[in-house]
């Protein structure tokens, strides 16, 4: 689930959780209770993308300030400290986007 990039944030993250309470067999939540999405074992976003994908090394690049950006609640100088990149630095990524 920590792998997962939420693109929902914290509403998908609820409607998940509350899925799962209601399909689950026992008392705990179990990985076949959760959505494919979740339980393959890979990061998941819109893309697909990963490490080692075919795909240009800005395509990764912009994923990964999208992650850490939603990750930082949008917060630009918690994501560039992350980032460990500065604050204008990362202006300038996100602008190229």
């Amino acid at each position: 689930m920590r792998q997962y990039a939420w693109p929902g944030n914290v509403r998908e993250l609820r409607n998940v959780i509350e899925h799962a309470v209601i399909i689950a067999n026992g008392e705990q939540i179990q990985l076949s209770d959760l959505p494919e999405k979740l339980s393959n074992g890979s990061p998941s976003n819109a893309d697909g993308l990963q490490v080692g994908m075919p795909v240009t090394l800005e395509a990764l690049e912009t994923e990964h300030i999208r992650r850490i950006m939603a990750q930082c609640d949008n917060n630009v100088d918690e994501a560039a400290q992350v980032l460990g990149i500065g604050r204008s630095t990362l202006y300038k990524k996100q602008k190229k986007e």
